[in-house]
């Protein structure tokens, strides 16, 4: 059983604030929270806060006359995505922004019945003819469409031919990103990314629909400045935070900071939506309790994702946009079997992949990179999954690549402390694009033959850049572990407190303990398939149940009056009205008493 204890809070720290339980302490300290006032934001998160002024981005004042200036006079725009969910979000964010600057309404109930001639226009791209971001068919397309301005989310940072193309074209273009932004800023009218470095955004780490929102912030806060009608009210803006805490979950941005605050509020609209499709949605999803950010994560952002990975992204975009429930129900159904038959070929691919890799482990690579060059063999919609899989089952950082008609691409996720995108970025002379963050990032390779000798270039480089940045101490999975704990301090007290510190997610993971010599008092199966277990174990005195999902062989063989090891989180249990704390057991080691 290995784990990695974090960082345990100073002795001054605990005395500086005897009223917080010392496990919270630890969480606060863990998460570099250390000061009265980060505490209280931290646990207290508020929705307006001056810190996070959207007029602190340097061109939000331009973007702002920009957009009002094309609604004034009636200009054709065009709202260009991405394909994911924070791509999908934020281009229904921007279209419904713009519907309230122009005063009109879509009453269509599809894109399919949208009008070519109509001022708002939306694009998002196809995953696999097209790529990310912008392209020469999507270019190509905006000029014949007359356009006047381009406003792009979630991509274009990086798009410098296309943008030079557009701008050829007398296309003026706004780009709304956060993604990481080469040194130079694109040439573009309006340029909005908290990630570049000449920008003085307090904090770098919203989703792209986060940085929409700040964009409407910024529209409303400008028309009250001016005694402007409020085209956009704050109801409106409020009522956007359900897009953009999904968003900013589903893109596993850091649920810290502002991202805390959008998050925290926005999963308070979610359980309240107006929107019959995202309603629709939740029902096909079978989720009938109040909505978490787990389940954003697990159930809606990966319905959502489907659509792009398998079909095409307008596919999830009518459905969030559809007032009609009968049609939304429909659109709802068909998404859920697209997202059965992902997980299905997913999970064949995994399987694939892991043969592969085999070898690679076998010989201590850093770097696992898994392929397969037959055409369509293995979607690139699906290979940022299939990476994540290994990288989380084998600890390694991980690259998958796939074939497809619009050429080699590929997808990398990493384990903690090991910058992805900058390992890949050693082998930017082969590719002809890519992009992403810290723990995940997409490249297309240059169209060049043979193929696998452009693999082994890759493989060769990151593979260098991976040995000179990892040891192989942090090869080892190890559980991060909150804190090392008895089982008498775990109180209902306690499992409450922790309950306040949510939404947990990226950077605000949900607690693990450590208990040590616990001992078994009774062991029962449970499930149709005798897959989990569920055992009362004790410490002197104090007694806690205990339950093992999808345990691992060698659990079979612990019998009451064993004494173990065990990793855990908590949750609150209700049977009959009575509350109970309840361990959810991650890991199990028996010791000798």
């Amino acid at each position: 059983m290995l784990y990695r204890l974090l960082p345990q809070p100073e002795k001054s720290f605990i005395t500086k604030f005897p009223e917080f339980h010392p496990s919270i302490l630890s969480l606060l300290w863990q998460r570099n929270i250390k000061t009265e006032s980060a505490i209280n934001d931290f646990l207290n998160p508020q929705y307006a806060q001056k810190e996070f002024d959207p007029f602190q981005f340097k061109e939000m004042k331009a973007v702002v006359k920009r957009l009002l200036k094309a609604a004034e006079a009636h200009e054709r725009v065009l709202v260009y995505g991405d394909y994911d969910t924070d791509g999908v979000c934020s281009a229904i964010l921007l279209v419904e922004t713009l519907e309230r600057l122009y005063q009109i309404k879509s009453e269509r109930k599809n894109r399919d019945d949208a009008d070519n001639q109509e001022l708002i226009q939306v694009y998002l791209p196809h995953r696999e003819e097209e790529g990310y971001g912008l392209n020469p068919t999507a270019v190509k397309y905006i000029i014949e469409q007359k356009i006047s301005l381009l406003i792009t989310c979630d991509c274009g940072t990086t798009n410098i031919t296309e943008l030079k193309a557009l701008h050829k074209a007398g296309i003026e273009v706004i780009i709304i990103d956060h993604h990481v932004v080469p040194g130079a800023r694109p040439p573009v009218v309006g340029f909005i990314n908290p990630k570049f470095k000449k920008d003085n955004y307090p904090f770098r780490e919203l989703a792209a629909a986060g940085v929409v929102f700040k964009v409407i912030q910024g529209l409303r806060q400008y028309q009250i400045s001016r005694d402007e009608p409020q085209l956009i009210s704050e109801g409106f803006e409020k009522w956007s935070l359900d897009l953009v805490a999904m968003a900013t979950i589903t893109d596993v941005m850091p649920l810290l900071q502002e991202n805390r605050s959008l998050v925290k509020w926005g999963l308070m609209v979610l359980n309240k939506t107006k929107r019959s499709g995202l309603k629709a949605l939740i029902d096909a999803a079978g989720i009938e309790r109040t909505l978490t950010a787990v389940d954003v994560s697990f159930m809606l952002g990966p319905r959502i994702n489907a659509a792009g990975r398998l079909d095409h992204a307008n596919v999830a975009y009518d459905l969030l946009r559809q007032t009609d429930k009968s049609i939304a129900l429909a659109e709802a159904d068909k998404l859920n079997k697209t997202n059965a038959t992902r997980q299905k070929l997913t999970e064949r691919i995994v399987a694939s992949a892991k043969k592969q890799v085999a070898k690679q482990i076998k010989q201590n690579d850093f770097v696992l990179v898994a392929y397969c060059l037959k055409i369509n063999c293995w979607p690139t919609g699906l290979i940022g999954l299939v990476a994540g899989r290994l990288a989380k089952e084998f600890n390694r950082p991980a690259c998958v690549i796939g074939y497809s008609n619009h050429g080699l691409a590929g997808s990398g996720r990493s384990i903690e402390n090991f910058d992805i995108f900058k390992a890949v970025s050693t082998a930017e002379k082969i590719f002809e694009k890519s992009g992403g963050h810290p723990q995940a990032c997409g490249f297309t390779f240059i169209k060049k033959t043979p193929k696998q000798k452009l693999i082994k270039e890759f493989k060769s480089k990151v593979e260098i850049y991976a040995k000179q940045k990892i040891t192989p101490q942090d090869l080892l999975p190890r559980l991060p572990i909150t804190q090392i704990i008895t089982l008498p301090e775990l109180s209902l007290a306690l499992v409450r407190l922790i309950a306040q510190l949510q939404p947990f997610g990226e950077g605000n993971r949900e607690p693990i303990f450590l208990t040590k010599n616990a001992k078994v008092e009774s062991v029962k199966l449970m499930g149709a398939a005798s897959d989990h277990v569920k055992m009362v174990i004790s410490q002197g005195s104090s007694f806690r149940e205990a339950v093992f999902f999808r345990f691992p062989p060698e659990i079979k063989n612990f019998k009451p009056g064993d004494h173990a090891n065990l990793i855990y989180t908590l949750e609150l249990n209700v049977w009959r009205g009575e509350e109970r704390v309840q361990l959810i057991v991650r890991e199990m080691e028996k010791i000798e008493p």
